[in-house]
């Protein structure tokens, strides 16, 4: 496993998971654009997770095969969430 991405990728789920702790304790307005941010941060967190399970499972494929199954659905949902969060970027920004 190339270990400077496992590091940079640990790092930013905690950079995630704080910026959501400090977004998520503070009142905000409901408006559209705070719901649409809101989902980006959300998005952003299981994109992040997500691309760790990717990286952890895709290292052990070497080892054993039957994870084959469990990464292609971890990529398939990692690919989604990618979509996703790309269309609310889009919403959010027009």
């Amino acid at each position: 496993m190339n270990m400077i991405t496992f590091t940079v990728t640990f790092c930013c789920i905690l950079f995630c998971f704080f910026l959501s702790i400090v977004y998520f304790t503070r009142e905000n307005n409901s408006n559209i654009e705070n719901k649409l941010y809101k989902n980006l941060v959300i998005l952003d967190f299981v994109i992040l997770i997500f691309s760790m399970a990717c990286l952890i499972i895709g290292n052990y494929l070497k080892y054993n095969t039957k994870l084959l199954t469990l990464y292609d659905i971890s990529a398939r949902v990692y690919c989604v969430a990618q979509l996703l969060w790309y269309i609310t970027l889009s919403l959010y920004t027009i």
